[in-house]
């Protein structure tokens, strides 16, 4: 038969520090939990989360301006010249406010302003029919070159609006 104060060893009995460590586990396991961060309770998750939603802004914001980038180059220089001149023009009538006549003005700042706006309807009849003859397939070049002294006449016009003073910007 087996005696009862041999049946366990001194090695089976564990430790003074390995008595103290199994007693603050129960301790933990039975207290109630602190109140997580916004009830997240693994944060080391919540941290990799986080750094994987900005890698991947990040990342998406790179493809898109190199898809642009990619895109724009793509296009013809006749085309990219086109928008340049465009761009400018619609930069100029922003600055450019309607032009209203007052009777303080004068008679020949009038007269000035209505050859202006007959100058600007002229040239905008004549892009309007040059841009519906050619599409946007057509590259030739002398319709190209005729469309860019349209533009160029344009630019000119707005420009001596705004070098005439009247206008304030």
């Amino acid at each position: 038969m087996i005696d009862k104060s041999k049946f366990y060893s001194d090695d089976d009995s564990p430790t003074k520090k390995q008595h103290k460590e199994i007693w603050n586990g129960i301790n933990r396991n039975i207290n109630p939990r602190k109140k997580a961060f916004f009830h997240i309770s693994d944060m080391r998750s919540f941290y990799y989360g986080i750094a994987a939603s900005f890698v991947f802004i990040f990342a998406s914001i790179g493809v898109f301006t190199t898809a642009k980038n990619l895109l724009y180059n793509m296009k013809p220089e006749e085309v990219k010249l086109d928008n340049a001149y465009q761009s400018a023009i619609r930069e100029f009538q922003k600055v450019i406010p309607s032009f209203e006549l007052t009777s303080q003005k004068s008679e020949n700042v009038k007269a000035f302003v209505n050859l202006k706006e007959e100058q600007l309807k002229y040239l905008d009849e004549n892009i309007s029919l040059i841009k519906s003859e050619t599409g946007t397939t057509d590259l030739s070049p002398l319709k190209q070159m005729h469309l860019r002294q349209l533009y160029a006449a344009k630019l000119k016009v707005l420009q001596e609006i705004i070098d005439k003073g009247e206008i304030d910007i």
